[in-house]
Parts: C-alpha cells; sequence; structure tokens
C-alpha cells in the first residue's frame, strides 16, 4: 500500500531544550522522523510525531510544562537538558502520569527520588546513566590501567551530592590506591551542572 493511502497516527510529543539548540537537532529529528516513515511503508497505517519545542531557558518554561501536563492531548514530555530544571517537569508530570524521557539527567539523587516515586505507573525515564555510575566506571578504568592518581571536576547542586560523594565513598577498598585530585565548581543557587 503507498504512504499516501496509510492512515496516519500522531502523537503530539513536548521537547524541552534551548532554544539555541533547536536548529541542530532538528535536522537529527527530520532524519529522524523520515527513517520512522520509511520504515512503516506498506503498512495499513503509520505512526507521525508532531513535536512542540519548549524553550527550556524561556521565563515561560514552567508554566509551558504545566500546560502540556494537563493536556491530555500530549503523548510523552522529551526533556530537560539541563538538571536544574528536572524536578519542574518531574512534579509537573507526576501529578499527571504524561511520560517523561530525561536524555540527560544523571544525578543519582534525582533519580532515586523520581523514577520510582509514581507507584501506580513509571513516567519518568532517566536516559543517561546516573554520576554514581560513571564514578564507579572511571574508578574501574583506573584501577585497570594502573593509575595512581585521578583528577575530578566537583559541583554542588540541589539535587545532592551524586557522584562526587561517590568517588570519596569508591576510593575505600580496591581503589584506595587512588590519589584523588580536584577542583570544585560554584554553582548558582537554582543552577545545576548542565
Amino acid at each position: 500500500m503507498p504512504s499516501q493511502e496509510q492512515a496516519v497516527i500522531s502523537y503530539k510529543v513536548a521537547v524541552v531544550l534551548p532554544s539555541a539548540e533547536k536548529d541542530e537537532l532538528s535536522k537529527i529529528v527530520n532524519w529522524a522522523q523520515e527513517n520512522i516513515k520509511a520504515a512503516q511503508e506498506g503498512q495499513e497505517s503509520r505512526i507521525q510525531l508532531d513535536l512542540e519545542w519548549i524553550d527550556e531557558e524561556g521565563a515561560g518554561m514552567a508554566k509551558e510544562v504545566s500546560r502540556i501536563a494537563h493536556d491530555n492531548s500530549y503523548a510523552a514530555i522529551i526533556g530537560p537538558r539541563y538538571s536544574r530544571n528536572a524536578r519542574i517537569i518531574a512534579r509537573e508530570s507526576l501529578s499527571y502520569r504524561i511520560p517523561v524521557l530525561m536524555p540527560s539527567v544523571t544525578s543519582t539523587e534525582f533519580q532515586r527520588i523520581y523514577a520510582g516515586s509514581n507507584m501506580t505507573e513509571a513516567n519518568l525515564f532517566c536516559l543517561a546513566e546516573n554520576d554514581m555510575s560513571q564514578c564507579m566506571a572511571m574508578l574501574s578504568k583506573a584501577r585497570a590501567n594502573n593509575y595512581g592518581r585521578i583528577g575530578r571536576r566537583r559541583g554542588e547542586c540541589r539535587h545532592g551530592p551524586g557522584g562526587h560523594s561517590g568517588f570519596d565513598f569508591r576510593r575505600k577498598g580496591r581503589h584506595a590506591h587512588l590519589q584523588l585530585d580536584g577542583c570544585r565548581l560554584r554553582i548558582p543557587a537554582g543552577g545545576g551542572l548542565p
């Protein structure tokens, strides 16, 4: 059956990212949409994603997320890019159980608080490895390569200590030989690591 005759099932998806990234990501999204369409050739119907881009750094981001979470016509939210905005989206999505895909939120504490907090149905999916797991991978690599010193960038954010405390905790036992060098990053109140 030719594509023109296919029934199209559309799903609205909000994408919460900084507007500065939209042009670059639009190319990738358009390519993905073309692949999704091509993969469904010959089917009676096909799925199409209708994306609405929300500026993560805009003054009205929280209001837009609230609007989307209350609107049953949206199938999902993708974002945010920055951990500092993750709680805003998580709180709204938990209330209305809209699925959220968070591609870059790595805070261990955030994942502990929100990933298992919806008792009836999971709706929050962090797609990046949490910072504690990243620390473990780095320490294992350091041990495997017989490194004597390891450096780190340490940040403070409102999501809790996460991975930087993982270095201190995990450096005991089999990683005790590592000398830890580091610097502390100062994060403005309400901010977070990108």
